[in-house]
């Protein structure tokens, strides 16, 4: 009863064998498919077509973070651009001026304004090194 079963031994059925190699090859089929689907994101974040995929990303919840990263049809943005490229061009920083604000904390302060334009005291905006303080300072404290 102790013997071992050697499945060299075992006779094969063919159907078992052309299964098993089915299997294989559609393991394999899939594999490259999800290597040239993360291939193709990664070349298209290179090629100038980064905001397209990181708009498909931001909009998968496991991903990124679920919100509609859409575009306001009716919003008309030109005075936004008018004044960002204005101040780009033509602020003279002073010894009483801060240091020149990059991009990302341009933006920061832009969405800070739309939030603020709402009036509502309880409708606020963090930039996320603020809002990883605040969430760490609430964190089960109530």
């Amino acid at each position: 009863m102790d013997e071992e079963i050697d499945m060299k031994d075992m006779p094969h059925n063919k159907d078992t064998t052309k299964f098993m190699r089915m299997t294989k090859l559609g393991v394999a089929f899939a594999l490259v498919l999800a290597v040239g689907f993360a291939g193709g994101f990664a070349v298209s974040a290179g090629s100038g077509l980064g905001a397209a995929t990181n708009k498909v990303l931001s909009a998968v919840p496991i991903l990124g973070d679920g919100l509609n990263t859409t575009p306001a049809k009716d919003a008309d943005l030109t005075n936004f651009w008018k004044v960002w490229n204005v101040l780009n061009s033509r602020y003279v920083q002073t010894h009483a001026s801060t240091t020149m604000p990059d991009a990302k904390k341009k933006i920061w302060g832009a969405i800070s304004g739309l939030t603020a334009s709402y009036g509502d005291p309880y409708t606020v905006f963090f930039p996320p090194e603020e809002a990883k303080a605040f969430a760490d300072n609430i964190a089960g404290n109530f």
